[in-house]
């Protein structure tokens, strides 16, 4: 390789050099003030030599990110949702059959055996019968209100269910245009931020519905939700997903993109 001596090709190189650690040193400043951002990750300036006039050139800015650890993450993520939704119906099922002292189902239930115990001592004591009598009406009732809330619960998680399918459909609207955005953007520019935005995306819409991810050769990324195969982003198209309650099975039907889940 041959490289021009002359005054002016060095002072050319010089510059060069000095503009590509100046980019270094910006991407540096990048990099500190998102210390604290969700979902940041850090850059690193790619600086190569430049072949034939001297110095050296940024040949991009790279993301400080593991790919195939990220994917991974994906599935965890989906059993972190899960759990955190058993563990909140399970904190309000507690909520229902608690027993309150000497008020809840158990005590009332102890209460009553023992009215008969004392009726079986004493048949024809009316106080005694007046008792059973008493304590009978009231189980039922108990048991009834307690199906009354839990029928309440169940309303609340059809909405609950709702709610987050509406969320999962936002995500996925927003990861499409994020694609759109990222295979649009020039080569020479990566879209660090747009692509460290659409991993935080990913890694939510994980947390309601589980999906598998796969990059595309044009920076896109598609997602699949897991166990189906059906694609809920592909490219910059994005697959809907839809919930109805299911009278007959007591349980919610899902479809995504006109295909049924569940």
């Amino acid at each position: 390789m041959i490289v021009s001596t002359s005054i002016l090709g060095s002072l050319r190189a010089a510059a060069r050099s000095l503009a590509s650690h100046q980019a270094a040193v910006d991407t540096a400043g990048h990099n500190l003030a998102n210390v604290n951002t969700p979902g940041y990750s850090r850059e690193r300036p790619d600086l190569v030599p430049s072949p034939d006039r001297g110095g050296v050139d940024v040949r991009t800015i790279q993301r400080v990110r593991d790919r195939f650890l990220d994917f991974s993450l994906l599935s965890e993520q989906q059993t972190l949702g899960k759990n955190k939704a058993e563990d909140g119906l399970l904190d309000r099922l507690q909520g229902v059959f608690n027993d309150p002292p000497g008020e809840g189902l158990s005590a009332q239930l102890d209460q009553l055996f023992q009215s008969f115990h004392d009726l079986g001592l004493n048949p024809t004591d009316q106080g005694v019968r007046a008792t059973v009598k008493d304590r009978g009406t009231r189980l039922p009732q108990t048991i009834q209100l307690m199906r009354g809330r839990i029928d309440q619960l169940k309303g609340d998680l059809t909405v609950e269910i709702q709610q987050r399918v509406s969320e999962a459909n936002s995500l996925t609207t927003q990861i499409a245009d994020l694609n759109r955005q990222i295979t649009g953007a020039q080569p020479t520019a990566p879209p660090n931020d747009l692509l460290d935005h659409r991993d935080a995306l990913v890694a939510q819409l994980a947390q309601i519905v589980g999906v598998t991810a796969a990059d595309r050769a044009d920076g896109s990324v598609q997602l699949a939700m897991n166990g189906t195969g059906i694609l809920l982003v592909d490219g910059n198209t994005s697959a809907a997903i839809a919930t109805t309650f299911n009278g007959a099975t007591d349980a919610m039907d899902i479809t995504a993109g006109g295909s049924t889940v569940s």
